[in-house]
């Protein structure tokens, strides 16, 4: 074992590097502690269990999926969405299983920190998706508003995506076309 701790960026990079070796139900506190070549005791010195340490590993995965910063916003709504299925669709083919599991690693935390784990993963996609739409020139004025908004829009596709990419679908394309028609008024 390495005498000097590690630092959290180290101990995710073992997480990451485990999920795409084996999957995410490979990550225990002794596997990422030898992953790491740390000890136990170091690595519980900074997640106090199993479920703290997957969910700042999920965290991290869907980070690297989908950096912030790296988040291409066109002025278009389907090209917008189009673009983020792929990014996603390439990211997860990296960590094999991990969609399907991640939903099962936020169902087993603390609700609370399950919602905030969950918010903290999807929020940037989530508002993204609203923001695309909310500058969609080609919008047909007044299909928008109160009972019918653009946050609104943005999870209805999001989570139609993610159901999309847990299938295997390869695009998303009848997705989009079916909110572009009801956005615009006709399909593109």
């Amino acid at each position: 074992m390495k005498a000097n701790a590690t630092s959290q960026e180290q101990i995710l990079a073992a997480c990451r590097a485990l999920t795409e070796r084996e999957g995410i139900g490979a990550i225990s506190m002794r596997a990422v502690a030898g992953e790491c070549g740390i000890a136990l005791g170091t690595l519980y010195h900074y997640y106090v269990d199993k479920e703290a340490l997957l969910l700042a590993a999920v965290e991290d995965i869907w980070r690297d999926i989908l950096p912030e910063d790296d988040a291409d916003h066109s002025p278009y709504f389907a090209e917008y969405a189009e673009m983020l299925y792929r990014r996603i669709r390439q990211g997860i083919s990296r960590y094999p299983g991990f969609l399907t599991a991640h939903s099962a690693v936020f169902a087993g935390a603390d609700r609370q920190q399950g919602r905030e784990a969950m918010h903290s993963c999807f929020g940037s996609i989530r508002r993204g998706l609203a923001a695309s739409i909310a500058a969609d020139s080609a919008i047909t004025p007044g299909v928008l508003n109160d009972g019918y908004t653009a946050q609104q829009m943005a999870d209805f596709v999001l989570d139609n995506m993610l159901m999309l990419l847990m299938k295997g679908a390869p695009d998303c394309g009848f997705l989009i076309r079916t909110v572009t028609l009801a956005l615009h008024g006709k399909a593109e």
